[in-house]
């Protein structure tokens, strides 16, 4: 990470020393020790000095060790916590409950006796739940505060127990100095790693945002390049009934004197023509997104095909295709036109365009089935087949079909339109055959 600012590691690792690895670790484990040293409070009245101080070398000495364990290999048994301090409290009510009987006797259980541990008590209930909280510097201060009354007492029980303090200073000084390195290299350690996560997960983003971006001008780029194709097309259809129309307007006006039969066959001509360019026109809007009216209407199929192939049919004749269509369908279905509109008409504008530049017999069938309840339509084409490496990924985008003349783009956008009216689309090779399959469930609002 070249571009990682040692100062900011610096003070990333500071402050997750002080914050992660010392104040939550140490409110937890101060809490612990505090059950412990409850524990011992309560029963000093039975033992002797040397017991005493033994058993408070032992609790800060596995407070200590806790605190060791935590920074070093980053993890504490919150199990094992819990459970101390549930024994403590336990033994802390046990023995005030068997003092009561013996307090006429002998006053074991003095007044500032009492006070000190229910301070410890409440230190080791504030603790355990401030520590968990989001500032576990209250809990670690809470139990600091709450433990001078305690440690008060305590060194009054004996001279011997200032003895242990030393020593035990001592041991926690020498285990942070030899934490201390470990400490910073695995906080470094984790800082630099998280940064760089954080700096992966920007640039995944940033790749996100430039794919999406890209994909929305590729398509666009295809939008336009479809709508190209298709108004070559068109001006290749519209030249001859325009070319008959503007003959005719010549003829009428060219010429003089008309015979009544001559005129009509001129105006039967103009109108035919005129109705042929309209039709085209028509055709057109359909195609564009623009008509959201045609997108939504609904319409029957046997229309919708017989639209399509009236406006391909120029381009199947001039390209020697032979068209075969395959209609099953007795009923009327009702469908949604602007949709298969647009599907049917570009595989069947790539399956033209893939077959012009073919030798040989050039074929198209479109077959129309209906089964118990959905319609299939499916285009099939005797041009070269699509390569299984990429048959699965088809409808991708940015997937291209393998054929050497087709942009391939155009296949993801009829997915995701048929897909939007609840119609859907596969690819499969029947009889050495490329075939596109459209699936249409039979909605009862149609009927």
């Amino acid at each position: 990470m070249d571009d990682l600012r040692e100062e900011d590691i610096q003070d990333e690792v500071k402050t997750e020393l002080v914050k992660d690895m010392l104040y939550r670790p140490f409110g937890v484990n101060l809490t612990v020790f505090f059950g412990i040293s409850a524990f011992i409070y309560s029963v000093h009245q039975y033992l002797s000095d040397n017991q005493i101080v033994v058993l408070s070398f032992v609790a800060l000495l596995y407070f200590f060790i806790r605190q060791y364990v935590h920074i070093i290999y980053e993890r504490t048994n919150h199990d094992t916590t819990t459970w101390i301090i549930i024994i403590c409290f336990i033994s802390i009510i046990a023995s005030q409950i068997y003092a009561v009987p013996f307090h006429h006797v002998a006053p074991l259980m003095k007044s500032t006796d009492l006070f000190v541990t229910i301070c410890i008590m409440l230190g080791v209930i504030t603790g355990g739940i401030v520590t968990n909280c989001t500032i576990p510097v209250v809990g670690a201060t809470f139990c600091i505060t709450l433990m001078i009354p305690f440690g008060i007492s305590l060194i009054n029980l004996g001279g011997s127990f200032k003895s242990v303090l030393a020593p035990v200073t001592l041991i926690f000084v020498i285990l942070v100095l030899i934490a201390g390195k470990r400490i910073s290299d695995n906080i470094k350690k984790n800082f630099i790693l998280s940064l760089k996560n954080k700096k992966l997960y920007e640039n995944y983003k940033r790749s996100e945002q430039e794919r999406r971006e890209f994909e929305k001008k590729s398509l666009d780029n295809h939008r336009l390049s479809s709508f190209g194709k298709v108004a070559s097309s068109i001006a290749q259809e519209i030249n001859n009934p325009l070319a008959i129309l503007i003959g005719n307007i010549d003829l009428l006006q060219s010429r003089g004197e008309l015979s009544d039969n001559q005129k009509e066959k001129c105006l039967q001509r103009i109108h035919s023509s005129t109705y042929r360019i309209k039709d085209i026109v028509n055709r057109m809007s359909k195609l564009s997104d623009t008509d959201e009216n045609f997108k939504k209407k609904v319409g029957d199929i046997h229309l919708l095909i017989d639209d399509i192939l009236s406006g391909l049919d120029n381009l199947l004749g001039q390209h020697g295709i032979e068209l075969i269509i395959d209609n099953t369908l007795d009923d009327k279905h009702n469908v949604y036109l602007g949709t298969l509109y647009k599907a049917i008409y570009e595989l069947m504008s790539n399956a033209i365009n893939e077959l012009r530049y073919q030798d040989g017999l050039r074929v198209i069938k479109i077959i129309l089935t209906a089964h118990k309840s959905f319609l299939t339509i499916e285009v099939m084409d005797n041009g070269k087949l699509i390569p299984k490496s990429i048959s699965a990924s088809l409808f991708d985008p940015f997937q291209r079909d393998g054929a050497p003349h087709s942009n391939g783009l155009g296949l993801s956008l009829i997915k995701v339109n048929l897909e939007k009216a609840g119609y859907s689309i596969s690819y499969n090779v029947v009889d050495e055959k490329n075939s596109f399959m459209i699936k249409i469930p039979i909605s009862e609002q149609f009927a």
